[in-house]
This record gives structure tokens, C-alpha cells and sequence, in this order.
């Protein structure tokens, strides 16, 4: 409708004006660092995009978040393997009303509707009336015939922490959905305060890039993704600063290159060739 159109231009609008003062103010008169102001800058982006983002209009986001919360059961201790039905398919240990909440994320289009943010406030409540877990048949909504092959551990530890700690505090399915996100945003950002911190030169750049349109929208919800480009800016800014470097390359420098490998390559194996990036270093500093 025209008015709700209205009312998010001017939103975006407030977005920007309100990031033109605070981004003056640190800069100029402040003397803010600039991993500082990353941090200040991808907060308010982020705590935009996940509000603005309503439960399952991100990409695949119905899978991630059934993924995640299949990691929040054993971070929880709540079942560190899948139940199985009468026909041997995988299913999963879920609270009812966020499998009710799944279970509706699987027909919501990929773009924002004034009936998706209708839905949230019809569902939302703060607290859950029920929070003992049941086994849910997760293949009936969605294709999960390799539920138990997933790559990505790591991918899901912010997102499934968040889940976790939202039905610790007996939190309704809405504000857990949203806590999950809001867990994986934060574990991103922290990843990117980090390697600014880290890389000797080209903070600006990595800043920039953290603030690109898809990286945010990704950051912001259940994806993956949010933690594979959180680790490769890591890894890009210990490659650089090892580079740059005086001195050979010391014990625990090439101990944490090991880990960033190892961990992006396992994320998602396509990414693996932009470890080569190692072959930058010189040989003398080895």
C-alpha cells in the first residue's frame, strides 16, 4: 500500500541522516578508530536489517533456522543425534511453537509483504507457555533427505547458541527466531572488528565491503554465509599482516592461518581455493 511505502522511504531516509551525523561526529570530532566505528556502524545496519526482515523472507532462512536449531538441541544437551519415524526418516526435537512458526516460514515469499509483519505481531509472544521439546516431522515441510549430512557445523554455532539460550530463558518462538539472528549479526561483527583490527592497511576497504547490501541482508539472518565471510575477512587480514610483516612467521600466526583454513574449507568447500591466497606470502618469511 502507498502509506506503508511512504512510511519506509521516510525510514530509510531517518536511516541515513541519523548514520550522516553519528558518522561525522566519530570521525571528525570523536577520532574514532576505525574498527570502532565498524562496530557502531554494522550495529545499527544490522538491528535495521534483522527488524526490517521478517522470519523467512531470507534466503533458504527456513532451512537454516531448522539446521540451527538442530545445533541449539546439543548445545543444550536436549539430543546429539536425530530421531527417526516408522519409515526411518530424520526428524527433530522441537518446541510446538516454533515448529508451528517453521511450518509457516515455508510459504512466505522471499520478499516483504504488510501481511508477514501481521503475522508476527499475531504470533508474537514473549514468553513460552510450553517449552518441553517434542519430535517434529521436519521432512513433511521441507526436503531434508540429507538433514544429518550437513557440512556446516560451524556455520550454525551463533545462530543455534541463540535459539538455545532463547528457550533457557523460556523466550516465545518469535523473540527466540529473532535472538538467533541477533546472536549470528554479533558473532559477524565481532569477526570484523577483528580483522580490522588485524590488517595493517585497507581498514577502509574491509569496512566498506562489511556494509555491502547482500553482506548485510545475509549477516542478518540465519545463514551461514554470515560466519564463512566473517572468517575469510579474518583470514584475509592475518594473510595481509603476515605479509606486510618484518619478521618470519611465528608459531601462532601460522597456527591461527591453520585453523581459518581449515575452518572456511570445511564451511563450504567451494570457498576452499581462496585459501591459495597463502601462496602470496614469501617463501623467506616461512
Amino acid at each position: 500500500p502507498p502509506w506503508s511505502m511512504a512510511a519506509l522511504f521516510v525510514a530509510f531516509c531517518t536511516l541515513w541522516a541519523l548514520m550522516v551525523i553519528i558518522t561525522y561526529r566519530l570521525l571528525y570530532v570523536k577520532d574514532i578508530s576505525v574498527q570502532g566505528f565498524a562496530v557502531i556502524v554494522l550495529i545499527i545496519f544490522s538491528a535495521f536489517t534483522i527488524g526490517f526482515l521478517t522470519p523467512g523472507t531470507g534466503n533458504d532462512e527456513q532451512v537454516h533456522y531448522a539446521y540451527a536449531y538442530k545445533y541449539a538441541n546439543i548445545f543444550s544437551f536436549k539430543g546429539f543425534s536425530d530421531p527417526v519415524d516408522e519409515e526411518g526418516r530424520h526428524m527433530i526435537f522441537m518446541r510446538d511453537e516454533d515448529a508451528e512458526l517453521l511450518s509457516g516460514m515455508v510459504d512466505v515469499p522471499v520478499w516483504i509483504t504488510e501481511g508477514s509483519y501481521k503475522n508476527v505481531i499475531k504470533n508474537f509472544r514473549l514468553f513460552s507457555s510450553d517449552n518441553s521439546l517434542h519430535e517434529y516431522r521436519i521432512h513433511d515441510i521441507l526436503d531434508f533427505e540429507s538433514f544429518t549430512g550437513n557440512n556446516v557445523p560451524l556455520g550454525y554455532i551463533a545462530s543455534g547458541f541463540g535459539i538455545a539460550l532463547g528457550r533457557f530463558l523460556h523466550l516465545g518462538a518469535v523473540p527466540t527466531f529473532y535472538l538467533g539472528r541477533i546472536c549470528n549479526s554479533a558473532l559477524f561483527i565481532l569477526l570484523v572488528w577483528l580483522s580490522i583490527k588485524i590488517i595493517p592497511t585497507g581498514k577502509e576497504t574491509l569496512l566498506v565491503i562489511a556494509m555491502f547490501p547482500m553482506v548485510l541482508q545475509q549477516t542478518a539472518t540465519y545463514s551461514y554465509d554470515s560466519i564463512i565471510i566473517g572468517l575469510f575477512f579474518l583470514f584475509t587480514a592475518m594473510t595481509v599482516s603476515v605479509f606486510m610483516q618484518d619478521g618470519k612467521v611465528t608459531l601462532k600466526q601460522f597456527v591461527i592461518l591453520a585453523l581459518l583454513c581449515v575452518g572456511v574449507a570445511l564451511c563450504k568447500f567451494v570457498y576452499a581455493p581462496l585459501i591459495l591466497l597463502l601462496l602470496a606470502i614469501p617463501s623467506d618469511k616461512l
